[in-house]
């Protein structure tokens, strides 16, 4: 079912010209671990970031404004540009 999300996601995402990108990460006690940043058209974060910043799902479509937060270690919205930080992206 994550997957259903995690597409239906990328794809509101890309509508709004962001690109949301799965962490990498294959070490389960990772901070980042199966989370998620969203990038601007220009790689620069939107959401996301830092690994203890980086965004379960459920905080990525609270950021979107699809469903309010849930009870999460998040109180507010994450603040959008840390474009000092640029990731690199694959195709």
């Amino acid at each position: 079912m994550d997957k259903v999300r995690e597409n239906r996601d990328r794809r509101v995402l890309k509508r709004r010209g962001l690109i949301l990108v799965k962490i990498r990460r294959r070490d389960p006690d990772a901070l980042d671990f199966g989370k998620y940043n969203v990038l601007d058209h220009n790689g620069c974060m939107a959401a996301g970031g830092e690994p203890w910043e980086a965004l379960t799902l459920d905080e990525v479509e609270a950021w979107m404004g699809k469903r309010r937060p849930t009870a999460s270690r998040r109180s507010s919205r994450p603040t959008a540009s840390t474009c000092g930080t640029r990731l690199g992206r694959r195709a």
